[in-house]
C-alpha cells in the first residue's frame, strides 16, 4: 500500500508573525533602494546641468563681490578689467568703452630729435649707474 502525503502543516502565531516582519523589512529595504536610485539620478542630472553652465576662470574674474557695488573703480582697476574682458571674450566682443581704455592713439609726430636725445641720455646715465 501507498502512504498518502496529506499531511496538512499549521502554521502558528509565532510563525505568522515572523513571515511577515520579514517581508515588511524587504519591502522597506527595497523601498530605500529605489529611493537611492532615484537620488542618484537627479544627482547625476544635477551634475550634468553645473558642468553646462559651468564659467571658466576668465568669466569668473570678472564678477565683482557685491561689497564693491557703488565703489568708484581707480583706473588701474578699469584697464585690469578690460584687459581681462579682452581675454575672456575678445576684441571682437569688447566695448567702445574698453577699447579706449585699451587702445589709445598717439601720434608719434609730437616727438621732436629734441625730445628724443633727453630720452636717449636718460637711458644711457640710468645704465651706466
Amino acid at each position: 500500500k501507498k502512504k498518502s502525503n496529506n499531511k496538512k502543516f499549521e502554521i502558528t502565531s509565532e510563525e505568522l508573525r515572523k513571515a511577515q516582519k520579514t517581508i515588511k523589512a524587504q519591502k522597506r529595504k527595497l523601498q530605500q533602494l529605489s529611493v537611492r536610485k532615484a537620488q542618484k539620478a537627479r544627482r547625476a542630472e544635477l551634475y550634468a546641468s553645473l558642468e553646462s553652465h559651468k564659467t571658466t576662470y576668465n568669466n569668473s574674474s570678472l564678477l565683482q563681490t557685491s561689497s564693491k557695488m557703488g565703489h568708484r573703480e581707480t583706473k588701474r582697476e578699469k584697464l585690469k578689467r578690460a584687459l581681462l574682458l579682452e581675454r575672456a571674450v575678445g576684441t571682437d566682443k569688447l566695448t567702445d568703452e574698453c577699447k579706449t581704455l585699451l587702445y589709445t592713439e598717439k601720434d608719434v609726430s609730437e616727438r621732436t630729435p629734441k625730445n628724443e636725445n633727453r630720452i636717449n641720455e636718460n637711458i644711457l646715465t640710468s645704465s651706466a649707474e
